[in-house]
Formats: structure tokens, sequence, C-alpha cells
């Protein structure tokens, strides 16, 4: 299957001219599954003087370090988890942490679920994540798939990637879901989103048969 890297450095540094000009047509039908990503669990733990992110896969964890990124292993704890290796330990409870043996002194730490999830989908291959409110729906968008969740329990709804298409100041989107055709289109920001104010690099609109949904994003990489 063919795959694309998606040029977000021509959304996001663009000039006005031919507006309606392609510059880049691809076009290879492909449906987001779930089973497409291994399934793992992100933190972004913040401490007293410092940040880190942790990836955690089956019995491993991935530490994402300033200056250096560890794989520790599961070990047996009282309480909580517990990870070692190359002289650290990650003890993880909750969203609670605690962390020796690297950045300096121990240190306890707390995830930021907002954050941790923006690092969840660059991790997991996402190229860009965006999101929109009232209704609130996320989207992310990989190589060779969209993925996209609407509503407040983040109900997944199974798109078909038909047709990419780079324009002079866009890029758009052809996606198909059970018959139906959704165009969205990525443009150069600024935006900002509706109910917290976070500013973001790119303007999202997403035409549905019912509905037109705006929002905001950013790019991953």
């Amino acid at each position: 299957m063919k795959q694309w890297v998606i040029p977000f450095s021509l959304i996001l540094g663009l000039v006005g001219g031919c507006a309606e000009s392609p510059t880049e047509t691809t076009a290879n039908p492909v449906a987001a599954t779930s089973d497409a990503i291994e399934p793992h669990t992100t933190l972004v733990m913040e401490c007293a003087q410092h940040s880190f992110v942790v990836d955690l896969k089956g019995e491993q964890a991935w530490l994402f370090l300033p200056e250096q990124t560890l794989a520790l292993n599961q070990v047996v704890s009282a309480s909580g988890s517990r990870y070692q290796g190359e002289g650290v330990t990650l003890w993880l409870k909750g969203e609670e942490g605690r962390l020796e043996g690297a950045l300096g002194d121990p240190s306890d730490c707390r995830n930021n679920r907002a954050k941790a999830q923006w690092e969840q989908a660059k991790l997991s291959g996402a190229d860009f994540r965006g999101l929109g409110q009232e209704p609130p729906w996320i989207l992310e968008i990989y190589p060779d798939q969209v993925r996209f969740w609407q509503g407040y329990e983040r109900t997944p709804v199974p798109l078909v990637l038909v047709e990419r298409t780079q324009l002079a100041d866009r890029t758009r989107y052809q996606l198909q879901q059970q018959g139906e055709t959704w165009w969205l289109e990525l443009s150069p920001g600024p935006c900002a989103d509706s109910m917290s104010g976070e500013p973001f690099e790119t303007k999202i609109r997403l035409e549905q048969p019912q509905r037109t949904l705006l929002g905001c994003g950013r790019a991953l990489h």
C-alpha cells in the first residue's frame, strides 16, 4: 500500500496566488481501522523543575528525557507500577509518579492529561492533530488515514481517505463515511480554540453533509 508523507510545511508557510491550482493530488482509498495502531498509553509527567514523556507498551516504559531515551522494564511493586533500567527507576500510580536516577534529584511528578493526548497521537505516528467544540470532536491525520472522534464520549467514526490535494494556500482531503462524502480542509492560521482560547497554527474546516465543523490544530513533527 502506498503511503504519503504529508507536507505540512507547505500548509503553514504559504503565500497567496494560484489558489485553485493543485500542486499535488494523491488518490488511494484507505480505511481507518482501530487495529492499525499498536495500543499504548502516553503520559506527560510534569515535575517541579522539569517534565518528560512516558510511553507505556505492555511491560515496558519508554522514557523520553531531554537528552536521552530510555527503555525501562516493569518489575514487582507492592503498590502501583514500577519500572527500572540503566540505573533509573520510575514509579507510577494513577496520574502521579516518581522518577529516580535521572534529571537530578528524585522528583514527584503528575501527568498533564491535556498534553499527553497530543504526545500519544505523535507517538502513534500521526502527522497532525486537531480539535473543535460544540459539539466536541478530534481528528488525527496519519500518512495513510484520517481518524475522527466525536462527542463527549469520543465515539470513533470510521473514515476512508479517498484523495489528498495540495493547493497553493491549503490542503484538502476527500473522505468517505458510509457512502457520504466529507471534505476536510487545512489552511494557515492563526487559530484559537473557541473554549480555551489556546492558540494554534492551522485552521480546520470539515464539511459534512448536514453541517460544517470548524476547529484548530497543529503539525506534530
